[in-house]
């Protein structure tokens, strides 16, 4: 049996290996069509979106280039933007090509978050909504704009998040309406901040969580002041937890000390 009359399952499981080999998966995308779409899969799969010369070569594709497919491989997509600019500004400017980018999993790393556009926030709503994963490293100013943010994504399994973000200032913000994490959301990642100890338990404080299986808490520094947060979550958790990582930096002396407790 030649390698061009392979079943289609055995050649895909062959490319998957290819994965992040750019060079050879341009070769496997020109042995033939049944090659193709594999080849392409891993190609045009990930799409990092981190300078406006990279975003307006998108926008050009995706307008001048309607009949293109290359979109229609695009399952992971990232967002990074710097203190000069912002991720609501890009998302402005391609919200009405969205519908054609089938993403699943999105990182959105920027120095702040404000609203979308009112303009363009029903096409950026309904493309948050088909998103099964989240990574968020975001400046958030006030709590309203990362309630509203997290909360627009409906079909969330996975979220990424980082404390390090939460800027308001959480003593302000009593009382508060509570807030529910996306009812499908199964694994939960959270990047702490020791500056901000308090923000964990916060956070319980006004969350809703549906069943969590997977919980990874990292880095807890300062065991005294972040402990009494993690405590707060793995109690309002429960046994749903099935998967549990903590990550200590911390002596180990001092870790000893924290399993005699």
């Amino acid at each position: 049996m030649s390698m061009a009359t392979l079943p289609p399952e055995l050649t895909d499981h062959i490319i998957d290996f290819l994965h992040d080999d750019r060079k050879t998966l341009l070769s496997c995308s020109l042995v033939s069509k049944i090659w193709l779409p594999s080849s392409r899969y891993h190609l045009f799969g990930s799409l990092d979106i981190y300078s406006k010369e990279r975003q307006d070569s998108l926008i050009r594709l995706l307008k001048n280039s309607p009949a293109s497919t290359i979109p229609n491989h695009v399952h992971t997509f990232s967002i990074v933007t710097d203190q000069r600019s912002d991720i609501p500004n890009s998302f402005d400017t391609i919200a009405p090509y969205l519908d054609r980018l089938p993403v699943r999993s999105l990182t959105l790393k920027g120095h702040q978050w404000r609203p979308i556009n009112k303009e363009h926030e029903k096409d950026v709503l309904k493309w948050f909504s088909g998103i099964r994963e989240l990574e968020t490293r975001l400046g958030f100013s006030c709590s309203e704009h990362f309630f509203r943010l997290i909360s627009s994504f409906c079909s969330l399994e996975k979220l990424r998040m980082h404390i390090k973000g939460l800027r308001f200032r959480f003593d302000d913000l009593q009382p508060i309406r509570s807030f529910a994490f996306p009812p499908h959301l199964h694994t939960l990642v959270i990047g702490l901040d020791s500056e901000r100890p308090l923000a964990l338990s916060w956070l319980v404080s006004v969350t809703q969580f549906p069943p969590i299986n997977t919980l990874d808490l990292y880095t807890i520094t300062d065991v005294d002041e972040e402990l009494p947060g993690v405590q707060a979550l793995l109690q309002t958790l429960g046994p749903s937890i099935h998967s549990l990582v903590l990550w200590f930096e911390c002596s180990i002396r001092t870790f000893i000390q924290l399993l005699d407790q």
